[in-house]
This record gives structure tokens, sequence and C-alpha cells, in this order.
């Protein structure tokens, strides 16, 4: 994909040529969701039914009794999420030659449609979860990097920083939402703490810390 400062300035004109390209992709790969389920006959979970799920999963993070802004946050965060995993199942789509994904057996929903959510491996697996350092930035920008390769991946570049910037502040965000909720931090040895024993557990020590 070739260099791409991710931290240039870019002009209003260059991030409204982003949002439409943006646009433009989700709007294909849409339309690619509607005909494969048309062929299926049968639908898959649609947004509503996607939000209420993620928030299903994210709820026991914010601990016994959340306030009403709290869940009123999680819930905005949640569409963000959605929204940012339907801009990055769309920039992978671009890059799969969808004009022979029906010959390939490509599916245009792509791999774990119905998981816990796009940020929900990296919130168990990744120590430096909502890390603002550089470095995260780096990491999300590779590991999201894996999946736009290919000869069709030339010129998305900026595309996928700035994906990789929003998921970023994205879980930023989650951290300091949960961190008001729960700051000392998850006490990952209950036992099924979200109700089920082989869900992914990760705890928030020295929340402070994290925040630095």
């Amino acid at each position: 994909m070739g260099f791409v400062d991710p931290w240039a300035p870019r002009t209003p004109e260059e991030e409204g040529e982003l949002d439409w390209r943006d646009i433009a992709r989700q709007e294909l790969w849409y339309n690619a969701l509607e005909e494969v389920q048309y062929q299926r006959q049968q639908r898959l979970p649609g947004v509503a039914y996607r939000l209420e799920e993620q928030m299903a999963w994210w709820m026991p993070l914010l601990g016994d009794q959340p306030g009403g802004q709290q869940v009123r946050q999680l819930e905005y965060l949640v569409e963000r999420e959605l929204s940012l995993d339907a801009s990055y199942r769309a920039l992978w789509w671009c890059t799969v030659q969808p004009e022979t994904w029906r010959a390939e057996g490509i599916q245009p929903e792509g791999e774990n449609y119905t998981s816990p959510g796009l940020l929900w491996k990296a919130l168990a697996e990744d120590v430096d979860f909502g890390s603002p350092a550089e470095s995260r930035y780096w990491a999300i920008f590779y590991n999201r990097g894996e999946m736009v390769q290919g000869p069709r991946s030339m010129g998305l570049g900026q595309d996928l920083h700035r994906l990789a910037a929003m998921e970023r502040q994205l879980e930023m965000d989650y951290v300091e939402l949960l961190n008001s909720c729960q700051p000392q931090g998850i006490d990952t040895e209950q036992e099924n703490w979200l109700g089920d024993p082989d869900l992914p557990t990760y705890s928030w020590e020295n929340a402070a810390e994290r925040q630095k």
C-alpha cells in the first residue's frame, strides 16, 4: 500500500474524499449482502439485532449498577463499533475481487460476522488495549492491514490509516467508560464473570497507569 504518514494533516477535501469512498464501498458491500441473502433464502442478523447482541456482551463490564448515562454511552460506543466493523468489511470486500466471489465461494459478510464484536479479541488478549501510545495505533494498523493485501489494495493506505485511527480512539473511549464504572479493575477470578466460562477475560489493573 505504500507508506502514508498517519499524522500528516488532511485537508477538508481529503477527509471528504475518504468519507465518500467509505460510503461507496459500504453501498457495494451491502448490495452484495442483499444478493447472497436472497440466494440463500436466509437473512443475516440486522443492525438492530447486532446492536442488542453487542450490548449484552458489554453490559456485564459496567458493573452491577451502571448509571443511565453510562448505559447510553455504551450504546453510543457499540454503534460506533458496528459502523467501524462495516467499514472494515467493506474495505476488505473491495480487495477480494468481487466479480469472482461467486466462483470462488467468498462470502461478502466475511468471517466472525456474528462474533462478540470487532474489538472483543483485542480486549481479551492485548495488554495495551486502549493505550494512547503511538505503538498501539501501529499494532492496530498492521493487524487490520493483513486483510487488505492483494492487487486491489493499492491506493487504500489512507483509508486503512483512517479506520485504524478511529479504532484506536474507540478503544480509548471504551477504556475510559469501563474504568469509570469499575476503577479498581474487573475481578477475573470470579467464576463465569460474563456468564460463560469459555469467554475471554480481561483485567484493568492499574487503570490510572493505563491512561498515561
